[in-house]
């Protein structure tokens, strides 16, 4: 199957997942601390439900990557080790859970392979939305993986007497198929995701994607803060600029029409005026639009990358 019918089986994969019946658990009254990882896609998924806890509650919520999390963290017994991993079987997914549990902390796992064997090592294993065929790189999963975390989210808010993140699937439904009515522009040259707020973790992905499915140099930087040094180098080269941004943020938007991009830059515009929280389904799916159609651009397709028999993944380093 081709990459773009994955991302066209997206939208289902985030509504199977948030139609789901989850038994989720109360956070122990004694854990002070969430420690949210992951890893390629499921990092991107950690910094959004981080974002969630530090904006809407009482936790503290830190994002890591594995191995920073076991070699430099001070994770204890009142922490929680929250892991999103798609298949749950590599070693930087075995390694964060142990370390946590060897440290007497809690641990959840997310996963679409319930059935991993690293299932036995946790407290508590949640589901989201599983590809339909084995790929090289996530697209329902991914964002099956988002959905999952807010309703993680919500179910807290609730334990708690908070108030949950409101949403409609059916609008969240219709709102990413409405992906497919933009035409990206593309080129092969160094490409920028521009963010804000809860656009970060879409933006991570997307530079992600870039360099995975289009196999060209791309990165994600803060919007507001692109006009320091970054802009000295930008400003007289070929540039794609990908903007993920809410309607709230229209206004610099507009300021960088007339400073920062320049007429040789390609831009496109992500944009969603759904509230913030709810947004992270239009603009990821904008993003693996544009993937797919950049990909189709440069007539690429995943099952014809040999990356395996030409780069050494060191995946099975102990640590």
């Amino acid at each position: 199957m081709k990459f773009v019918e994955h991302v066209k089986l997206t939208p289902q994969a985030v509504i199977d997942t948030l139609n789901f019946k989850h038994s989720f658990k109360k956070i122990p009254d004694r854990v002070r601390r969430l420690y949210i990882i992951g890893s390629g896609s499921s990092y991107s998924q950690a910094l959004y439900l981080a974002s969630l806890f530090n904006e809407h509650s009482r936790f503290k919520a830190i994002c890591e990557n594995p191995y920073s999390f076991v070699k430099y963290s001070n994770f204890d017994t009142d922490d929680l080790c929250i892991h999103f991993s798609q298949e749950a079987k590599r070693n930087d997914n075995i390694c964060p859970i142990r370390f946590a549990k060897k440290k007497g902390g809690h641990t959840i796992l997310f996963t679409s392979k319930p059935e991993t064997p690293l299932v036995k090592d946790v407290d508590e294993v949640y589901w989201y939305a599983p590809e339909v065929e084995k790929i090289l790189v996530a697209s329902m999963s991914y964002a099956a993986g988002y959905a999952a975390a807010l309703k993680y989210f919500n179910a807290q808010m609730n334990f708690n007497g908070r108030t949950p993140i409101n949403y409609d699937i059916e609008e969240i439904e219709k709102s990413m198929n409405r992906a497919w009515e933009t035409e990206y522009g593309f080129k092969d040259v160094f490409t920028v995701y521009l963010y804000s707020g809860y656009g970060q973790s879409i933006a991570v992905e997307g530079a992600l994607k870039v360099n995975e499915c289009l196999l060209q140099d791309g990165e994600a930087y803060e919007i507001k803060h692109y006009s320091h040094g970054k802009h000295f180098v930008s400003y007289n080269r070929d540039r794609l600029y990908n903007v993920i941004y809410h309607e709230k943020d229209q206004n610099l938007v507009d300021l960088y029409r007339e400073t920062i991009f320049e007429k040789h830059h390609l831009i496109n515009y992500m944009k969603s005026s759904s509230r913030p929280e709810i947004a992270i389904f239009d603009w990821l799916m904008q993003m693996l639009v544009f993937t797919a159609y950049g990909m189709k651009k440069k007539n690429i397709e995943l099952k014809d990358m040999p990356i395996r028999d030409k780069i050494k993944i060191p995946h099975d380093f102990k640590y």
